[in-house]
C-alpha cells in the first residue's frame, strides 16, 4: 500500500463552529460514501468505483474515484474549506458545501483528495480531523509526489481527468484481526452498500447515466468489480396494485404539483423492491422524496399520518426541485421536513378523477389487511427479546403470534461446556449461546450481543416454545441433548476444515 507524499505547504481555513459542531452528526458509513457520489455526479462522472483498501484481508482505508471533471488547484482549495458554497448549478445534487468534508470525516481521521483536470497540474490535499477542533489546517502536495501518487493508486484504465476522495484511519470500520470477522463484516458492509446506492441512485442508475462498482483491493490487486444495480423502491407492473398509481395533484402558492401514490399487490412482498434493507413496513410506507433525481429520504409521512401496519404496502413519490422553501432536508441528506403549507395541500391532494389523499390512505389499508389476514399464522412461539437484532425481531412480530402473557427471552454467549452449544435457562428466561464458538456460530468476538441473526433466529424457532414451561421434563431434556449432540458435530466440522 503506498503512502502519501510528504506536503509542501499548509494553509489555515477557519472555519464557522456551528458548521465544524455538526460534521458528520447523523451520517453512516452508507450515507457518507452516498455524498461522495453526489459529488462525482455534479463533476460529470459517469463510472464512480468504491474500492475497499485492505491489508492481509484487514480493511485499512476506502477511496471513491470517478472519471469526472476533475479539480485544478482553485476549485480544490474551494472544496476543502468549511462553509464555503460554490455556485451550484440547479441540476447538480450537491446543496451545503460541506459534503465532501462532513461526509469524510464523519468515518475517518484523514481525508486525501487528489484530482486531474484536463489542461491543469494534478493537484493534492490532506485534511485530518483533528485539526478541527481548532483552526483546520489544509496541507498540500508537490505536483510531482502527485502524479507519482496517482499512479501507485491503480487507477482504471481510461482515468484521464476525475477526482479520488480517499479515507485513512478509519474510525468505523471493524477492528477485529480475525480473518473470519473481517470477510464477514465486508460482506454485510458491501451488501448494505450496494442495496443504499443501489437504491438512492436508482432513477440515475436505471437512465444508464451513471456506473457504481464496489471492489476490494488488497495490496496492489483489485478483485473483480461488483456493478451496483438500480434497487427501485415501487413496484413493477407485475407486483402494482390494481389501478395504481394515482396521480394526487396539489396546489401551493404559484405552483401546481402532484404525488404518485402506489400500492404494493401481496405477490410483490419478496421482491428486493420491496424489502430494500431490511427495515420493517412502519418504517418503509410513505413518502419517497426525490431532488434531481437523487432519493433523499426512503418512507416517512412527515407529520401527515402515523405510521400503521396495514399501510405497509402504500408508497408515494414526491419530486422537491420546485418546491423551494416548502421542505428542508440536513446536509447528510438523510431527514426530510415538510412544513405546515406543503403538509396541508397534500392532505388536500386529489386525482382528476375525484379520489383524495384519505381515499389512498383507506384503500392501502383495506389492502393491507387483507393481505395480513390471507397469510396464515402457523405457528405460536415465545416472543425473542433483548440479544435478538431488531429486524429479526419485527420479523417474529409480523409473522408469528406470541404466547400470551409470556415474557421475551433474552439471547446471549456465554462460556459453556465444550459439547453444549446451546442451553435454555427456564429461570433467568435466557437462551445461552456458546461463547466458545461465537465465530462459527455466526457471531462477531467483542461485538455486539445482536449478532448471528441466522442462527438466533433459527434457535428462537426451534427452543423458543420452552420459555412457556415452568420447569424442564424429560422431553425437553431429550430435545436439547440432541440439539447439541448435531450441533457440535457441525461446529467442529466447521472449525476443522481448512
Amino acid at each position: 500500500m503506498s503512502s502519501a507524499p510528504q506536503p509542501v505547504s499548509f494553509r489555515e481555513v477557519p472555519p464557522d463552529s456551528a458548521v465544524v459542531s455538526a460534521v458528520g452528526r447523523h451520517h453512516t458509513l452508507e450515507t457518507a460514501v452516498a455524498d461522495l457520489v453526489d459529488n462525482s455526479v455534479d463533476a460529470g462522472a459517469t463510472t464512480v468505483m468504491v474500492r475497499f483498501l485492505l491489508e492481509d484481508g484487514h480493511a485499512v482505508g476506502l477511496q471513491v474515484i470517478d472519471d469526472g471533471r476533475g479539480m485544478d488547484s482553485v476549485e480544490i482549495d474551494h472544496a476543502m474549506t468549511y462553509a464555503r458554497q460554490r455556485n451550484y448549478d440547479p441540476a447538480d445534487l450537491g446543496h451545503f458545501g460541506i459534503g465532501l468534508k462532513a461526509a469524510s470525516l464523519s468515518q475517518a481521521e484523514t481525508l486525501l483528495v487528489w484530482s486531474r483536470a484536463s489542461h491543469h497540474l494534478p493537484t493534492g490535499r490532506r485534511l485530518r480531523r483533528e485539526t478541527l477542533a481548532t483552526t483546520p489546517v489544509v496541507e498540500s502536495f508537490d505536483t510531482d509526489d502527485v502524479r507519482a501518487h496517482l499512479e501507485d493508486l491503480g487507477l482504471p484504465a481510461g482515468f484521464r481527468t476525475g477526482t479520488v476522495v480517499e479515507w485513512l484511519d478509519v474510525r468505523t470500520f471493524l477492528s477485529s484481526e480475525d480473518p473470519r470477522e473481517q470477510n464477514a463484516w465486508l460482506s454485510r458492509t458491501t451488501d448494505a452498500l450496494r442495496i443504499h446506492l443501489g437504491t438512492v441512485f436508482h432513477r440515475i442508475l436505471s437512465r444508464g447515466d451513471l456506473t457504481v462498482q464496489l471492489v476490494q483491493r488488497d495490496g496492489n490487486w483489485d478483485g473483480l468489480p461488483a456493478t451496483v444495480p438500480a434497487l427501485d423502491p415501487f413496484p413493477d407492473e407485475r407486483n402494482i396494485q390494481q389501478g395504481f398509481p394515482w396521480t394526487l395533484e396539489f396546489e401551493l402558492p404559484g405552483l401546481h404539483s402532484a404525488v404518485q401514490g402506489f400500492i404494493w399487490h401481496k405477490r410483490g412482498l419478496g421482491a428486493r423492491g420491496y424489502r430494500l434493507d431490511g427495515r420493517p413496513p412502519i418504517e418503509t410506507q410513505g413518502f419517497y422524496v426525490y431532488r434531481r433525481d437523487r432519493l433523499l429520504q426512503q418512507g416517512s409521512w412527515n407529520g401527515l399520518v402515523t405510521p400503521d401496519r396495514d399501510l405497509g404496502l402504500s408508497r408515494l413519490t414526491l419530486d422537491i426541485d420546485d418546491l423551494g422553501t416548502h421542505v428542508t432536508f440536513n446536509p447528510e441528506k438523510a431527514g426530510v421536513t415538510f412544513d405546515a403549507t406543503l403538509r396541508e395541500a397534500l392532505l388536500a391532494s386529489r386525482t382528476q378523477d375525484g379520489h383524495n389523499f384519505r381515499d389512498y390512505l383507506r384503500v392501502a389499508k383495506v389492502q393491507g389487511e387483507q393481505s395480513r389476514s390471507r397469510t396464515a399464522r402457523r405457528i405460536t412461539v415465545v416472543e425473542p427479546g433483548a440479544g435478538m437484532p431488531a429486524v429479526v425481531r419485527q420479523a417474529f412480530r409480523e409473522a408469528t403470534a406470541f404466547v400470551p402473557g409470556e415474557q421475551p427471552f433474552r439471547t446471549r454467549w456465554s462460556l459453556l461446556p465444550e459439547d453444549r452449544m446451546v442451553e435454555v435457562d427456564l429461570e433467568g428466561h435466557v437462551l445461552l449461546l456458546n461463547a466458545r464458538h461465537r465465530t462459527t456460530l455466526g457471531g462477531i468476538d467483542g461485538g455486539r450481543n445482536d449478532d448471528a441473526p441466522v442462527v438466533k433466529a433459527l434457535l428462537a424457532l426451534l427452543v423458543g416454545a420452552h420459555f412457556a414451561r415452568d420447569n424442564y421434563g424429560s422431553r425437553i431434556t431429550h430435545e436439547l441433548d440432541v440439539l447439541n449432540t448435531i450441533l457440535t458435530a457441525a461446529v467442529k466440522d466447521a472449525e476443522t476444515r481448512p
